[in-house]
C-alpha cells in the first residue's frame, strides 16, 4: 500500500518537473523543474529555506540559494524552518525562478544567472503552490490558508490581481495553450477549480465523488482527501490528479492503515467541469508482495 502511494506522489512530481519550464506543453506547480535546455535542475528545500541546483549531466550541485538564515532549534527545541519554500516555477526564458514561500507569506524571485535573489513579494497566507504562464509574462501563486490566488507580473515583479478560491488549495497547473489554471483543494471539498485565465474568473468548481462503501474493507473505498496536484496529459490535456480515499465508515474495531486510506488516480476532462474515469489501488497482498488495481467510471460530482 505505502508503495503505492510513493508511486502516485512520483508520478505527480515527474509530470510536473519535465514540462515546469517548457512552452510547448502544461505548466506543473512542483517542488522540482529543470530549464528549457535541461542544462540545470532546481530543487526546493523546504526544511533549509533554500533552494539547489544541480547539473543534470555530472549530479554535481552547482549551487545552494538562501532564502533566509539558516533555521535552527528555538528555546523549546522546536525546528520551525521562516520560509518553508514549498514549490518553484522557472519562466519559459530560463533567466528568473518564483519559488513559493509557505511560512513566509511571500513569493521569492530569484536570478537564474546570478544564483541570487532578486526580491520578495507578499502573497496571501501559506503559498504551497507557484506556476507559470506558458508565455512567461504572469506566474500564479497559490495560497493554502488564504484560499486565494495571486497573479503576479514578472515585468516588475508585482501583484496585479487577486482571486478567492475554495478552501484548503494546494496545487496548480496551466493548461498547453495557457487559457486555463487547474486549482487542487486538499482537504474539504477536494477537487479541482478551473479559472479562466483571461479574465481571471472562476469557471468551474468540482469536487470529486466518493467512492461507495463496501463490506470488503480491502476494497478501495471512502471519500477524496489529499488532492496535492493535477496535471494535464500533454497531447489531449486531459487532467491526472492523483489522491487518496479515505475510508471514514470503516468500522472502528477493523480500523488501519490497509484498510482506511486507498490511492488512486481520478481524471477530470480539459474544461474541468466532467470526472471520467478512476484507477484505484488496493492494499498490497502480503502473501505476494502485489497490489490490485480497480478502475471504476465515475458521473459528474454535479450530475
Amino acid at each position: 500500500m505505502k508503495t503505492k502511494l510513493i508511486f502516485i506522489c512520483a508520478l505527480a512530481l515527474g509530470g510536473c518537473g519535465s514540462s515546469a519550464s517548457t512552452s510547448h506543453g502544461p505548466n506543473v506547480s512542483s517542488t522540482i523543474a529543470l530549464t528549457s535546455d535541461d542544462h540545470a535542475l532546481w530543487v526546493v528545500n523546504t526544511d533549509a529555506d533554500s533552494v539547489s541546483v544541480i547539473d543534470p549531466a555530472t549530479r554535481a550541485k552547482l549551487a545552494e540559494i538562501a532564502l533566509g538564515p539558516t533555521p535552527t532549534l528555538d528555546g523549546n527545541m522546536r525546528y520551525e524552518p521562516a520560509v518553508k519554500p514549498r514549490a518553484l516555477a522557472i519562466l519559459p526564458s530560463d533567466d528568473k525562478v518564483y519559488v513559493a514561500g509557505q511560512t513566509a507569506d511571500k513569493v521569492f524571485v530569484l536570478d537564474a544567472k546570478k544564483l541570487s535573489v532578486i526580491t520578495s513579494i507578499s502573497v496571501g497566507a501559506a503559498p504551497g503552490g507557484i506556476v507559470a504562464a506558458p508565455d512567461g509574462q504572469f506566474v500564479y501563486a497559490i495560497s493554502h490558508e488564504a484560499a486565494q490566488v495571486t497573479k503576479i507580473d514578472t515585468k516588475n515583479d508585482t501583484v496585479v490581481a487577486t482571486l478567492s478560491v475554495g478552501q484548503h488549495p494546494w496545487g496548480a497547473s496551466i493548461s498547453a495553450d495557457g487559457r486555463l489554471l487547474y486549482v487542487t483543494h486538499l482537504l474539504l471539498g477536494a477537487g479541482v477549480t478551473t479559472i479562466d485565465l483571461k479574465s481571471f474568473t472562476v469557471n468551474q468548481q468540482l469536487q470529486l465523488a466518493e467512492e461507495p462503501q463496501n463490506d470488503t474493507n480491502t476494497v478501495p473505498q471512502g471519500v477524496v482527501r489529499g488532492v496535492y496536484s493535477v496535471v494535464p496529459q500533454p497531447v489531449t490535456g486531459l487532467l491526472w490528479v492523483p489522491h487518496m480515499l479515505l475510508a471514514i465508515h470503516t468500522p472502528e474495531p477493523i480500523l488501519d492503515f490497509q484498510s482506511t486510506v486507498f490511492p488512486a488516480i481520478s481524471t477530470v476532462d480539459v474544461t474541468g467541469a466532467t470526472e471520467g474515469g478512476r484507477l484505484n489501488f488496493s492494499p498490497i497482498d502480503d502473501s505476494d508482495g502485489r497490489s490490485e488495481e480497480h478502475t471504476s467510471e465515475l458521473q459528474s460530482h454535479h450530475d
